[in-house]
């Protein structure tokens, strides 16, 4: 077993060193027909195997037992680089999970970042998070990407390739990858400009019902079952860019899509997604295309991919058209698999009044989520593309924090600021 040297426990005072436990290889083959490529060059595709279903063979899937109220549901995922400016907008993220989240009932907090920039992300956090007494309350994991991405150690079969993936990729598979981490049977995968726009509770992020023989998530009496809420986008068929990445997903897992059936798709960043399959989705990869790893797969196909379409895009930068996005991937298998609506449920959208471009910025108003639990999503966030000063977007916050105070100076708790919020509804 390989010591991991980059795994930071952060709670108060606490620094804690821990090492990467082995986990068993298990193997989720796929019995469907044969596959054949169409024409159009997708030759440095591997051809998939067609695997006999066999019980002892497929990914064990267990049946959850959980107190919702106690950290057994949830755990929030964010990977981000150690820049200057993606710290400053966790550090946002934070006073606004600090403000509005009843954080005691999450796992934990889980910050995967570049090995380069561990020590630099705990200087960072540190502070904030001693700053913060709501957020002093559930563990702060700061690991290295390398944790649960072993193709980029300096020793893998990848390190001459490293440097050819661009960042926004590695995040990607990062956060498929950050499932061998998580504990819980759902993750809420956010990015580091995104952050809460009003009062929530995890519970919030779920649609519950009647717990059944196969529901997979349920309390510990089984009378209620969990299902994760995701945000559920319009699909156009045709020739938007948007929609070639899922067109470009299906053929990098080798599947037969009939698009014009679908009346919408997974959306983006935040979502929450099931462990499970997660993991599932991983496995199938590997015993689909007989590979070792699921993670090296997709590096090697993003690499081919974008070799294949470097016409279509300018010197220097990488295509408009992806080979796969992480979102595009667990929905097409999940409907696949027949398993992504035994652990989702669409429903509202989680998130409202953000800003997306350059003209909206000026006349945003956060206060319109903060003072309204009644409007669209629970999170909101500034483009981070903008790069826009993270003290200017915590300004602008801070100012509706106060205004959910009875005297108007100062933070309130999470309970009061929910309370609050609330009732000024009714």
């Amino acid at each position: 077993m390989r010591l991991q040297k980059n795994m930071t426990l952060l709670r108060g005072e606490c620094l804690e060193l821990v090492s990467a436990a082995s986990k068993p290889a298990w193997r989720y083959p796929d019995a469907a027909s044969s596959w054949t490529l169409s024409d159009g060059g997708w030759h440095f595709l591997p051809v998939a195997k067609r695997w006999q279903a066999r019980r002892s063979q497929r990914y064990p899937v267990p049946k959850w037992s959980v107190d919702p109220h106690k950290g057994d549901l949830l755990t929030v995922v964010i990977p981000l680089k150690g820049s200057e400016l993606e710290l400053g907008y966790l550090r946002n993220q934070l006073e606004s999970m600090n403000q509005f989240m009843e954080v005691t009932a999450l796992r934990e907090y889980l910050i995967i970042v570049p090995p380069k920039d561990l020590d630099t992300a705990k200087h960072s956090i540190l502070p904030v998070v001693h700053s913060l007494p709501n957020m002093l309350k559930i563990p702060i994991r700061l690991v290295a990407e390398t944790l649960c991405l072993p193709e980029l150690l300096p020793d893998s079969a990848y390190a001459s390739k490293i440097k050819e993936w661009p960042g926004w990729l590695l995040q990607q598979i990062v956060k498929l990858a950050s499932v061998e981490l998580v504990e819980t049977p759902y993750m809420l995968l956010l990015d580091a400009d995104i952050f809460v726009g009003r009062p929530i509770h995890p519970v919030d992020l779920f649609e519950t019902g009647p717990c059944t023989s196969t529901s997979p998530v349920c309390d510990a009496d089984r009378k209620t079952e969990y299902k994760g809420k995701i945000e559920g986008v319009p699909i156009s068929v045709g020739d938007n860019y948007h929609f070639r990445w899922w067109a470009n997903t299906a053929t990098t897992m080798q599947l037969s899509v009939d698009f014009k059936e679908w009346d919408f798709a997974l959306g983006v960043t935040p979502q929450v997604i099931s462990t499970d399959m997660a993991k599932q989705m991983g496995h199938w990869i590997q015993n689909r295309f007989d590979v070792p790893s699921w993670r090296g797969y997709l590096l090697e196909i993003a690499l081919a991919w974008d070799r294949h379409v470097a016409s279509l895009r300018k010197p220097g930068e990488w295509s408009e058209e992806p080979a796969f996005t992480e979102y595009a991937l667990l929905y097409i298998y999940g409907l696949h698999a027949d398993t992504f609506f035994q652990y989702h449920s669409r429903t509202q959208l989680s998130m409202g009044n953000e800003v997306w471009y350059e003209e909206a910025w000026e006349a945003w108003d956060p206060c319109k989520d903060v003072s309204n639990p009644n409007g669209r999503g629970f999170f909101s966030l500034v483009q981070s593309r903008m790069e826009k000063d993270p003290d200017a977007i915590l300004a602008k916050l801070q100012e509706c924090w106060q205004t959910l105070s009875p005297t108007g100076h100062g933070k309130k708790s999470h309970a009061s600021a929910r309370d609050h919020a609330l009732n000024s509804s009714s």
